[in-house]
């Protein structure tokens, strides 16, 4: 993934972008300082999505089906926990209750895009 993330993140800023959204989860300082690496002369900024057990376990059965969703209801839930715990996230998110949009909105609310 770093190999590929370094790539695009050249080309983009080959084709004179500043600012990439990478959607990854980032458990550790040192998942965060990786991708930091892959993107030289740029901030790696973290927003940590988080939202309550029922809603979490909602979600993944609105797109689990099969042997594998309690996998992926108890492992959405552990992830969670882990990440509450010590994530590197530089703002939070609580998305409970709220759209798309307005999830968005308030992350972009809280950072500095290069212009």
């Amino acid at each position: 993934m770093l190999a590929n993330l370094r790539s695009v993140w050249r080309n983009c800023a080959a084709a004179g972008s500043k600012n990439l959204i990478l959607a990854r989860v980032i458990e550790t300082e040192k998942g965060k300082d990786d991708i930091a690496e892959c993107i030289p002369h740029a901030a790696a900024i973290v927003c940590q999505l988080q939202a309550g057990n029922d809603t979490l376990v909602n979600r993944v059965r609105k797109r689990e089906i099969g042997s594998g969703a309690q996998w992926h209801e108890q492992r959405s839930l552990e992830l969670a926990a882990s990440l509450k715990n010590g994530a590197p996230a530089d703002f939070v998110v609580d998305t409970d209750d709220k759209s798309i949009v307005d999830v968005a909105n308030e992350i972009v609310s809280q950072v500095s895009w290069q212009l």
